[in-house]
């Protein structure tokens, strides 16, 4: 409660969660754009989430390429000692999660086209992970619809799932 998503689990939520969560048919259709709201802040837990801050800081400057990572960088990130004494001894998660958050939002990766950032509050993230960023909607609309007039939206609206008082 009254935490922050840091910018991997901004991802595993535009590419992996919402996304994925359909029967039927996703609700971007192939090759789409999806505009997402979130500062994308570059911030980590680091009692839960060490691991993720190596990961996108070091990781993804090199690839976004998930074969790539599972082959190239997986099982050292596994196998680190600090990382494995705090997800047995700490709160923290595995060491290999941030790799399988990753693996999360390939689907949505191969499928849309896009994803724009409206709200950042730095470029540097965005980039990281492959998004374009705009300041207003109306900017992210403009440029998803390429000057279309009457683009097709579907919007979702995600509020909490839980929210415990």
């Amino acid at each position: 409660m009254n935490s922050f998503l840091n910018p991997l689990l901004v991802q595993v939520m535009a590419q992996g969660y919402l996304f994925n969560l359909y029967r039927g048919m996703p609700l971007v259709r192939k090759g789409g754009t999806m505009i997402a709201f979130h500062p994308c802040t570059d911030q980590f837990d680091n009692n839960h989430h060490a691991p993720y801050i190596e990961f996108v800081h070091d990781v993804l400057p090199q690839t976004r390429d998930a074969v790539v990572m599972h082959k190239k960088f997986e099982e050292k990130f596994a196998t680190n000692p600090a990382y494995i004494e705090m997800y047995r001894k700490g709160n923290a998660y595995h060491p290999a999660h941030p790799f399988y958050m990753w693996y999360w939002g390939e689907a949505g990766r191969q499928h849309m086209g896009r994803v724009i950032i409206v709200g950042s509050d730095n470029d540097y993230i965005p980039k990281l992970l492959g998004y374009e960023t705009a300041r207003t909607f109306h900017e992210a609309l403009e440029m998803a619809s390429g000057g279309k007039r009457d683009p097709e939206i579907t919007m979702l609206h995600a509020p909490p799932m839980v929210m415990a008082t």
